[in-house]
Order: structure tokens, then sequence, then C-alpha cells
């Protein structure tokens, strides 16, 4: 019924019914009569739109409905003064507050859409009257930001698509002809234009108490995700600020030509000095921002699992040696490693960095222990020969001939060479490896000749310099987090003061995986590798049947190891 009189009396002339003309058009009817403080629901908030949207061009009308919402707002939404129980130490009506905060901000949510609304609709003259609608003196203007921190919260609640909203803005407050996906933000667009108009207009207030500074930069919120959202905001702000300071019309019916003239460099800088403003306190929170206990906490847990995982993929092919037999010749290490990472991967409240707790743990895995283990065998070789997919079975049995101690070592074995082992499976064990060249090898020998390994536990001088701590026993394997930029670890940075990372501005920590793993090989030993030939790659020139000599059967002694 509501509707269907604004719809009447947007397109007709009727004066004959002022009373019931004001009551429709001015929200009268929707906000209520009394002063009772009726909340508002979400379906009168759509029927109020949809009469704004059909009034809009009627500045007449606009003017009564904005003259209700603001004594609606001052008189039935106002904030709820806090009961605070001195006994308790606690606010006894935390709720209700919170409410009402919450129905304030909605209502002014609104209302900044429907000035987006009127300047879309080049309503200007209407938009002067909004700005400098009041009841008292001195001037209280209730549905219009105070300071510049309100105007960019708003700003950013606004431009930033991806806040928390269970309703799109442009479907909320829909305009007319921008109702398209391909026009949509356009909708954003406008109210954040109007939210600049708000901005000039705080260089027209006069000052009537002596804490009012109208153009104060905004405070600045303490999330560092918060503050990069500012950042974007700010550049956008600009573009918004740019387009209305060229809207001559705009300005000149505002009145606003004279005092842009006078304050248009500080206007101007606005701007670049909010946003140096934000990149500092970025700086700082990152700078002060405490280590997530929780997050080292993940960083642990994940790197003492990636680490023993890749220790187990070898756990078939390690067996004891005694002292005597080892090779102290042939020693091979088998270390972690330490680096720096952003800072901001292990602090609450910031941009998150996806894979923080597992990326070094998985690059030690992969260029250490998988390179490294694997490649131990190439260095311990004792024979090689390169065999094709025709010979490679009659190779290998004259090799093996009746021996029943042997044992197959695979490395990367692909299909083809998996399908050719595949009656060998008893007495092959399959390794993966990261190093790209090592493809379908194969290390056939005794079982006695396997290595062994043995995890030795680091320095107790390392294990202070780096404030490791310990994650697993029986593996010996250390981790730690270190902020480089704390004062208390200025040691530690010194070590990373080299030219690579002075020239990185980025605040960072140290991270440390630290482990010791040696493998030996037994001095008297005989380890045949064989290559499966391919005709895509040079492996160099094949063996012949004739060059492979078997193997010898390992003494009873080496048996009973």
């Amino acid at each position: 019924m509501v509707h269907k009189l604004n719809v009447q009396l947007a397109n007709s002339s009727n004066i004959k019914l002022p009373a019931i003309e004001h009551r429709a058009v001015s929200g009268w009817w929707l906000l209520g009569e009394d002063f009772e403080e009726i909340p508002i629901s979400e379906e009168t908030y759509n029927w109020l739109w949809r009469n704004l949207y059909v009034i809009c061009d009627n500045e007449k009308f606009v003017k009564m409905y904005w003259s209700n919402a603001h004594q609606y707002l001052d008189f039935r939404l106002r904030p709820i003064p806090e009961n605070y129980d001195f006994e308790s130490r606690e606010v006894t009506n935390k709720e209700e507050v919170q409410k009402r905060i919450q129905q304030r901000r909605t209502f002014l949510e609104f209302h900044y859409a429907l000035g987006g609304l009127l300047l879309y609709r080049t309503q200007y003259k209407t938009l002067k009257y909004v700005l400098n609608y009041s009841q008292s003196l001195p001037p209280k203007f209730v549905l219009l930001p105070e300071t510049m921190t309100e105007i960019f919260e708003w700003f950013e609640e606004f431009r930033n698509e991806f806040k928390n909203r269970q309703t799109p803005i442009d479907i909320k407050f829909y305009f007319p002809e921008l109702d398209n996906l391909g026009n949509r933000r356009q909708v954003n667009y406008w109210i954040c234009c109007y939210l600049t108009v708000l901005f000039l207009r705080q260089w027209t207030l006069n000052k009537y108490y002596t804490f009012q500074d109208f153009t104060a930069l905004p405070n600045l919120p303490n999330n560092v995700v918060e503050l990069n959202n500012w950042l974007a905001t700010v550049s956008f702000f600009e573009n918004c600020l740019n387009d209305v300071l060229s809207n001559k019309e705009l300005i000149n019916t505002l009145g606003y030509t004279e005092i842009i003239a006078d304050k248009s460099e500080e206007i101007k800088n606005f701007p670049k000095i909010l946003k140096e403003k934000i990149t500092d306190k970025i700086g700082q929170e990152k700078l002060n921002a405490p280590l997530s206990q929780e997050k080292i906490q993940n960083f642990e847990n994940k790197s003492n699992e990636i680490i023993t995982k890749a220790f187990e993929s070898y756990n078939d092919i390690f067996i004891e040696l005694d002292d005597k037999e080892k090779d102290d010749e042939l020693k091979l290490s088998v270390t972690g490693g330490q680096t720096l990472m952003s800072k901001s991967a292990f602090t609450d409240n910031d941009i998150p960095h996806l894979n923080y707790d597992s990326i070094f743990a998985s690059q030690v895995s992969q260029n250490n222990i998988k390179r490294f283990i694997p490649n131990s065998f190439l260095v311990s070789r004792t024979r090689r020969y390169l065999l094709n997919k025709d010979n490679f079975i009659e190779g290998l049995n004259k090799l093996i001939g009746d021996n029943p101690d042997i044992v197959i070592v695979a490395v990367n074995a692909g299909y083809h060479l998996k399908e050719i082992l595949k009656d060998y499976n008893a007495i092959t064990k399959y390794i993966p490896s990261t190093e790209y060249r090592i493809q379908d090898i194969i290390y056939v020998l005794n079982k006695s000749d396997l290595p062994s390994i043995e995890h030795r536990d680091i320095l107790e001088q390392e294990k202070t310099d780096s404030q490791l701590k310990l994650l697993n026993e029986d593996l010996k394997i250390y981790a730690s987090v270190i902020d480089i930029s704390n004062p208390e670890n200025e040691k530690v940075k010194e070590k990373w003061d080299s030219k690579e990372f002075k020239d990185n501005s980025e605040i960072q920590v140290q991270i440390t995986i630290a482990f010791l793993a040696v493998i030996y090989w037994r001095k008297e030993r005989d380890i045949v590798q064989i290559g499966l030939a391919s005709e895509f790659k040079e492996q160099g020139i094949q063996s012949t049947l004739d060059e492979i000599k078997p193997f010898k059967k390992a003494s009873k002694k080496n048996k009973e190891k």
C-alpha cells in the first residue's frame, strides 16, 4: 500500500492530500509515528529502498524522507549507555549495547547508499540539502560522518566486495539501470564517490568545540591484513577524488568551489600522506608483531612429519654394520638446512602464507634426503653396465647366477623397468630419488653389502646458537624459528648481513631444520650398477653380456650379519 502511494505520488502532482503525501514518502508509516524504539526489519529496509528508488528524482520527497530519517536515528536509535557493575567488573547490558551499535550501523549504511543513489541520479540540489540538514544548534549531522576515520572505514566497507556480507551491495541497494553483471561494480563506485563528497565536506565544517578536528588523518587499524586493504582503498579513493573534483557542476552546486581552491594542495596531498602513514604502520606492525606459538608448533609438527617420512622411505636399504667393517674413507652425510622466511608467515593478523609450515621441510626432504641417500649408491658402486630391454634380463640372470643373498635396489624405476623386474619383485627394493639425471637404474649387491645409517646428535654449540628444539629423539631432528628483527637476536641477524639479504627490505625470521645422518659402506663390497638404455638420451656405450662377471657368494660371516 505504501509503495503504491509512493509510485502514484512520484508520477503525479496532486497537492490535495499533503498529509498522506508526507506520511507515504517520508517513511513515517514504515519507521513508525511515535518514539518507541522499534527495530527495523530486513523486509522494512527492502520496502524503504523500493520507495526511495521510486522517488529519488523528486527533491521534495527525498527532503521529507531525510528529515524523518534524521529524527529517527537521533531519537529512536540513540546509543545505549553501558551499565557497569563495579562488583563483577563487567558491563551488564553488553548485548543490548552491541545490538544497538549494529542497528545504528545498518541504518547509516542504508543512508550512505542513498547518498550514492542521489549522486548517480545527479540530484545535486537534493545532495546540498542532505549535506547541510540539521535540527539543532550547533548543527548535529547524525546521518553524516564527523571524522575522517568514519569516512575511510565506510569507504573500505563499500569498496571491498570481499567483506563478510550476506548480500552483495549491488543486490541489497540496486540502482536504476545498474542491474547486470557488466556494470554491477558501478553501485559500489557511486556510493564511494558519495563518501568522497563527504570527504570534501569535512573542509567546509565549522569548529564549535576544541576537540573537533574534521580533517585529521584517520585512525588506522592494527591488523596488517586490514592495513593492506586500506592501501588498496586509498588508491581507489584517489580515483574517486579525481572524478568528483572534475565534476564542476557538482562542486558549484554544493558551494565547494572556493574552499577546494583554497585547500587544493592539502586535499590532493591527503591520499599520499595517508598511504605513507599506512605503509609505515604496516612496517611497524610487522616489526613488532610477536611470533605465533601456534604457527611455530605447526611448523615443528609438520617438519618432524615430513623429515621422518622421508627417512622411512629408505628403511629397507639399511642394515647394521660393525665399526671394523665400515669404510672410513667413504662416509656420506645428510644434513638439514637453514634459511630466511617472511616474518608474516609466523605472525597472526597478517597475510596468510600457503604451506608456511611445510615448504621448507619439503625442500630439505627433496634436496637433501631424497637426493643424497640414493646418490650414495652412485659413489659406492664398484662396477657399471648399460643394457637394453632385450638383454637386460639375460644380463641380470648371468650377474646373479644362483646366489640366494642378492638384493636389487631400483632407483626411479619407470613403467618399463618395473615390467622387466616383475619376476624379481621378491628381492627388489624400490627407492625414490630427486636427482633428475638418475632414471631407470638398479644396483645389484649382496644383502651384506647394503649400507648402514647413523643418526648422530648435533653439536651443543649449534643447538645454542640456533636455539634448537628437539623434535624427534630417534632421528635427532631439531628445529627453530628465530625473529632476527628482535634486538636479542642481533648476532643471528649478523650472519645474514650479506649483500644478498641487505637488499631485501622484508622483515624476516630464520628457520632451521637440523639433523645429521651419516651413511657408511663396507670396505669390501661389490655393488653393480645397471642402467636401462634409452633411445631418447645419450648414456654411453652399451655393455655386452660377455663383459658381465657373476657375483661371488657371500661368506658365512657376512650371511650371519
